[in-house]
């Protein structure tokens, strides 16, 4: 769609940026609420083609902090800009039958440039300040289809009581939810976290308040800069629709990341993997947004993948922290995966087996594992000048396999022997 005014403002994101300056909210927390809020005025008017599918720029964030961290404060903006610009919004504390009839009360439609043809699509936008309350765990089936709504289906069927099985055409949904890490596991079940909906999340470290301020007040220059940055959304939502295209620089910068990525992963916990698969899916939602924020039209430049490229890896940097004590297990669930590492890696030091563990042993735990297994003759633990390393015993491992599988060992038998 060929436009008829200019924006005002150089970077929407930039700008916010600044809008917020003067509030306490972690300053990640206020980047991903402006990438929130460009991403729920986009909607389903703009994508960018994955072979013959297309993937649209919405997002699943979740801001994760204690009580004090300032995340609602940082949600309330994105309600105000939102709500500026007619995005529909889904209630806080609702189901999913009632997020359903949502987007089938509220279709929306734009013209195809592609096809020249009006396109019908259903889109809402989540905010929850409060996600535990979101997730019920009686209502299993909202966290399923969160996933499904995730890729934007163009036909999403589900079955009612009453009228059987019905159809939403054209589904798109967006979230933006905030949580303290208490009481992340009552949010989400063990198997949303690995794959799920854990991999289809941008999890949003913080820990504290960006700056102190007994009195926050609005400034003149604060208050005209923030109808200068509704203004430029609404421009946005005008004139961002269809395709993105890439540039020949976005192509070349994409297809080496693309080879980084996989063969130097940023995470090595397990429960990352799902994401790490999910990773080139989220850098090319965010370059879209990229793109938008800087009023860069329909074409992807190399800026735009730079861009969201530095935001991600910040934002990963902490993002470890979020499961931290998740899913703490029994040890003799640890075991067998213990086992596994120690084969596969063949020799390491013990810090860096540690660090596949920490998440679900503590340091006496792990010793206490380590030393079983040593006395079994499965691993050597040797000391050297940089420190204590982990040597599988093949001989002895194929040995104690022959006589004592430690797969058919009951349930109640201790294995560690008397604790020291």
């Amino acid at each position: 769609m060929e436009e008829t005014e200019a924006r005002k403002l150089p970077d929407w994101i930039d700008a916010y940026l600044q809008y917020t300056k003067e509030t306490e909210p972690p300053e990640l927390y206020k980047l991903w609420v402006a990438i929130f809020i460009i991403s729920s005025t986009l909607e389903r008017r703009s994508w960018q083609y994955i072979w013959n599918q297309r993937l649209f720029p919405n997002m699943y964030i979740v801001l994760v902090g204690p009580p004090a961290a300032r995340k609602g404060t940082a949600m309330s903006t994105a309600r105000f800009f939102l709500e500026g610009v007619g995005c529909h919004i889904a209630a806080e504390n609702t189901t999913r039958e009632a997020l359903i009839k949502r987007m089938e009360e509220n279709g929306l439609s734009f013209l195809n440039p592609e096809t020249n043809e009006q396109e019908l699509f259903c889109a809402v936008s989540i905010l929850s300040s409060e996600l535990v309350v979101f997730f019920r765990k009686e209502d299993e089936h909202l966290m399923r289809s969160m996933c499904q709504w995730f890729d934007c289906e163009n036909k999403f069927t589900y079955d009612t009581k009453g009228s059987g099985t019905n159809y939403l055409h054209n589904v798109w949904v967006n979230l933006l939810g905030a949580i303290t890490p208490d009481l992340l596991q009552q949010a989400m079940p063990p198997e949303a976290i690995g794959g799920g909906f854990a991999s289809r999340t941008i999890f949003v470290h913080g820990l504290e308040k960006s700056k102190s301020i007994a009195f926050p007040e609005m400034s003149d220059e604060e208050m005209k800069l923030g109808f200068t940055l509704l203004e430029d959304l609404q421009h946005m939502k005008n004139w961002v629709e269809g395709p993105f295209t890439m540039s020949e620089t976005y192509k070349e910068f994409y297809t080496e990341w693309y080879k980084k990525n996989e063969e130097k992963p940023v995470f090595i916990d397990h429960l990352f993997q799902g994401y790490l698969g999910r990773r080139p899916v989220h850098i090319r939602k965010l370059s879209m947004i990229c793109c938008a924020s800087r009023g860069g039209g329909m074409t992807l430049e190399v800026e735009d993948i730079i861009r969201a490229e530095t935001i991600l890896v910040e934002t990963e940097k902490e993002m470890t922290k979020v499961f931290s004590g998740y899913g703490k297990n029994d040890l003799a669930d640890i075991l067998p995966r213990l086992m596994q590492h120690i084969q596969r890696y063949r020799e390491l030091s013990k810090d860096a087996l540690y660090r596949f563990f920490y998440r679900d042993v503590s340091p006496p735990e792990f010793d206490q594992l380590l030393r079983t297994l040593a006395e079994i003759k499965y691993c050597k633990i040797i000391s050297k000048k940089k420190g204590l390393f982990i040597i599988y015993d093949e001989e002895g491992a194929k040995e104690n396999e022959k006589n004592m599988p430690m797969r058919t060992l009951p349930e109640d038998m201790n294995i560690f022997g008397k604790e020291e």
